[in-house]
């Protein structure tokens, strides 16, 4: 088996067709196998994935989570992935995406030369053009989402992700210490590892945006509050610098949203379209006290440890 792309799901099934059409049509010179992982779904999201056999053939279905105690987040679900592949090249994608034409044979013959990979990000195909006036100027120009904390590390979005299985040997499976920021974790840890993160233009992954509101905002203020425990795992030592970047960064955010606050109350935007962006902020000014508790209390950065696991 060369290659194990893994698609963790928890209640996905809205959306997890339209991902796993875009799987079956996939062409690839070698044989790779499909390793979906349940993360405790109560809608029909097994079913769905059941009637793909056929046109899955090498299908393995997996469980992170039996139902019994909390259920952990989708770090876990590419852990148990890991552990369930049998490819010498790991590709990761999520149930409520869609992968483009070509990336599995484009990432794949990507990691024959290159040990850690990460693709091309759309945002246009998938969502409301007046959601998306944000994210399109960081989708294929870069690859990957600009680092919001002021390190200069890149780092790969983890639907996007791809591996060689020697990158997970070296590291271990993903880890949930920053939170919702664990593809940033990851990403550095690799780095620190030696394996260099390269950008793959033409493979495609299409990204789909939160659409309501609330959703938006939670998913903004978890990635606020974990980017903030990823500068304290990383920054070794957390320099005066970085420290006051840092707070530099959330003046200029409280800056533009005075600046959204106006448009707001002109009827120009609803809340809506800056959800994501208003929770993002909440969850740095939230997360700084990840920052203050590192800083004052002496608490020492965990990046090396982290690249020797």
């Amino acid at each position: 088996m060369n290659v194990s792309v893994i698609l963790p799901c928890y209640n996905g099934a809205s959306t997890l067709a339209t991902q796993l059409d875009a799987l079956a049509r996939q062409q690839y010179d070698g044989a790779w196998e499909l390793v979906f992982v349940d993360n405790g779904s109560t809608d029909n999201s097994l079913t769905i994935v059941e009637a793909y056999r056929e046109r899955l053939p090498s299908l393995t279905i997996v469980r992170a989570h039996d139902g019994s105690g909390p259920r952990q987040g989708v770090h876990y679900s590419y852990t148990v992935g890991f552990k369930h592949a049998a490819g010498n090249y790991f590709l990761l994608c999520e149930a409520d995406d869609e992968v483009g034409e070509g990336w599995l044979q484009t990432l794949a013959d990507a990691l024959l030369i290159h040990p850690f990979v990460g693709a091309a990000v759309d945002y246009e195909k998938l969502n409301d053009p007046a959601l998306t006036y944000r994210w399109t100027m960081q989708s294929r120009e870069s690859g990957f989402l600009s680092a919001t904390v002021p390190l200069l590390k890149p780092w790969c979005i983890g639907c996007a992700m791809g591996l060689r299985r020697e990158v997970y040997e070296r590291i271990g499976p993903p880890s949930g210490a920053c939170g919702t920021s664990w593809d940033i974790d990851y990403s550095w840890r690799a780095q620190l590892a030696g394996f260099p993160l390269t950008f793959v233009r033409d493979a495609v992954v299409h990204y789909r945006l939160r659409d309501s509101g609330q959703a938006r905002f939670r998913q903004g203020r978890a990635w606020g509050d974990s980017q903030a425990q990823v500068l304290v795992a990383y920054a070794d030592p957390l320099t005066a610098g970085a420290f006051i970047r840092y707070h530099v960064m959330i003046a200029r955010k409280a800056k533009e949203f005075l600046k959204i606050a106006w448009l707001m109350s002109t009827g120009t935007i609803t809340l809506k379209y800056v959800a994501w962006e208003f929770g993002w902020f909440v969850g740095h000014m939230t997360g700084l006290r990840h920052l203050y508790r590192s800083t004052f209390a002496g608490k020492p950065p965990r990046g090396e440890d982290k690249a020797r696991a």
